[in-house]
């Protein structure tokens, strides 16, 4: 079943409307949730980036990303889990509470399917027609399949 055209912030499964939450949210909740459980705060989450090359930080920066107000690139995620301590994966897979993610666009994707991702599956929720889009609803079976593998062999 392909969903298109549906309203912003809805979604039917199962003939029930579903809340959802744009990816920045998600990320945004996720770097707050990290930085409260490491009991750190802004100026010192800000300090630590700056030690490990991101001049840009301060506390204020910190506290836009917190509310989703700033884009996190790549390689900030990348350093803001070791800042946090944690890993990457809790700091960019959605809560499983979460339901759905809204793309920019409006379209969503289960909150499973992001999850699956973020662990180098792709579950192939999102397919493409040329430049064009095709939403899959999560049917709860796993059928995802791994596209990278581990870079490095495991240690002896």
């Amino acid at each position: 079943m392909h969903i298109r055209n549906l309203p912003l912030h809805t979604m039917r499964a199962d003939n029930a409307a579903m809340e959802s939450v744009s990816y920045r949210e998600v990320l945004a909740g996720n770097i707050r949730a990290a930085r409260a459980r490491a009991g750190l705060g802004q100026e010192l989450v800000a300090e630590r980036m700056r030690r490990l090359g991101f001049s840009e930080w301060r506390y204020q920066t910190v506290g836009v990303a917190e509310k989703g107000k700033r884009r996190v690139t790549a390689e900030e995620v990348m350093a803001l889990a070791w800042v946090l301590q944690t890993s990457v994966y809790e700091l960019m897979r959605p809560a499983e509470s979460a339901g759905v993610v809204r793309f920019p666009a409006g379209d969503v994707i289960s909150a499973r399917s992001i999850a699956l991702s973020v662990t180098a599956h792709n579950d192939r929720a999102v397919t493409w027609q040329d430049a064009e889009p095709e939403f899959t609803a999560d049917s709860g079976e796993v059928s995802a399949r791994v596209i990278v593998g581990p870079r490095f062999p495991p240690p002896a």
